[in-house]
């Protein structure tokens, strides 16, 4: 096979282009953060640099509470009705209009949180530029394109606009007190590739915002409420840290920016790696049924995932101290350590969600999993509050636990209901259980 024949044979296989451009994505929008950041940490305070973390947390719980599920939702949506161009459009419109009511939401809760925290003027002005670019990135319909597969089509423009907002960081912000520069440049690039991917999805997909009924946007806040659930819940016990370490351990922000700058550093595996192979994996799941492609994928890249943290534990001071310097960075190289093994089960444990048990028809049981391991984990930070023992390291084994336990659950529901794997299984269960209801109702008719 020629090479030629070989590219377009790659073109053709959507989960690979899909995944290769949400990891290109994902990859460069983080890598060009982790720029910015590298070059900030050289110049603000130790207090400055947690405050900026302590933001960034806020900020992702704050994402969450906008997206309010509507990625995973409207990725099975638009996967299921990509053929039908006015279901799209009101699937599109409704989850838009959602996002705007769960925005105004976030703008009472974060006034309410800064009027309680005592902050000063910069810290305050960066809480609330964080929360802006969190709104206007979240009006961006990626969930469009991963549900027709299309990323190709926003990826390298994307990228373009990131790179000219990363570099005006570089250009602007010379002194200490100037971190609210960074969400400020981050509004300006979201803006962009808010409008530049409206015009793509208006004059290359034909996809517009429609008229909607309230139903329909009750609806599909409704059904995406099963994801929301998960995902905050899972957020909770990952950003909490963050907060926890300051209110009970370092008020100097210290161990915060630390534990917040190794925890990106996870995320940024999560969101590079695992995130694209599982958002590629799970509309063609949802479409098929073919749970096959989930152990090939798993398969596939476990062991180069397992390869690359153990590289990383090694050279984790290395990398820590060249990213943010010599005392910032040794902070930070301890924490990672410590968490490395949550990127190390991430993948099975996000592809064992979802992907797999919302085509077996166990989605709550995604959602419990979390919730489960939530409990046990603000529980047990109590524990070591209360004892004393919470400290930099031991927080992170708290968080290592707890992603296992949610893993494990996951992985017992499946083995005690593996046949609903098998082609047909759930459409029979469900045939079943209505034929049950049914001669219950003439039972006691």
């Amino acid at each position: 096979m020629g090479l030629k024949e070989k590219f377009r044979k790659l073109k053709s296989n959507r989960i690979a282009v899909n995944t290769f451009m949400l990891s290109l994505l994902y990859v460069v929008q983080l890598l060009l953060g982790f720029i910015a950041q590298g070059y900030f940490a050289r110049i603000v305070t130790n207090e400055g640099f947690g405050t900026i973390q302590l933001a960034l947390s806020a900020r992702v719980i704050f994402q969450l509470l906008i997206d309010f599920g509507f990625m995973m939702y409207s990725i099975g949506e638009i996967s299921k009705y990509r053929d039908d161009i006015p279901k799209v459009r009101r699937i599109v419109t409704t989850v838009t209009i959602s996002k705007l009511f769960f925005s105004g939401i976030s703008v009472i809760i974060m006034a309410v949180y800064i009027g309680f925290m005592n902050m000063g003027q910069a810290e305050k002005l960066t809480y609330w530029l964080y929360l802006i670019s969190t709104i206007v990135m979240a009006m961006v319909p990626d969930y469009l394109y991963k549900g027709f597969e299309k990323m190709s089509a926003i990826t390298l423009r994307t990228i373009l606009i990131k790179t000219f907002s990363t570099a005006m960081i570089f250009i602007f912000f010379k002194e200490a007190g100037d971190y609210y520069m960074l969400p400020l440049f981050e509004i300006i690039g979201n803006a962009v590739a808010v409008l530049v991917i409206y015009w793509h999805m208006k004059t290359k997909m034909n996809i517009t915002f429609t008229r909607v009924k309230i139903k329909e946007v009750v609806s599909a806040v409704k059904a995406a409420s099963q994801f929301f659930v998960s995902r905050i819940a899972s957020t909770v016990y990952g950003r909490v840290n963050v907060f926890f370490l300051e209110w009970f351990v370092d008020p100097t922000k210290t161990l915060s920016g630390a534990y917040g700058a190794a925890n990106q550093l996870i995320d940024a595996a999560r969101l590079g790696i695992v995130s694209p192979i599982t958002d590629s994996v799970y509309p063609n799941v949802m479409k098929t049924s073919n749970f096959g492609v989930i152990k090939k994928a798993l398969l596939i890249t476990f062991p180069i995932i397992l390869v690359g943290c153990t590289a990383v534990f090694i050279f984790s001071d290395w990398l820590c101290v060249l990213w943010l310097g010599e005392e910032k960075g040794m902070m930070a190289a301890t924490a990672l350590r410590a968490l490395m093994p949550v990127v190390v089960i991430s993948l099975p444990n996000y592809m064992l969600g979802f992907p797999t048990l919302n085509p077996m028809g166990l989605v709550k049981h995604a959602n419990m999993s979390v919730n489960v391991g939530t409990v046990i984990h603000i529980a047990a930070l109590a524990v070591l509050v209360l004892a004393g023992s919470l400290t930099l390291v031991s927080i992170c084994i708290l968080t290592c636990c707890t992603e296992f336990i949610v893993m494990m659950y996951r992985v017992i529901v499946i083995a005690k209901n593996r046949h609903l794997m098998k082609p047909g299984a759930l459409v029979k269960a469900e045939s079943e259980i209505e034929e049950e209801v049914y001669e219950h109702i003439n039972t006691e008719e």
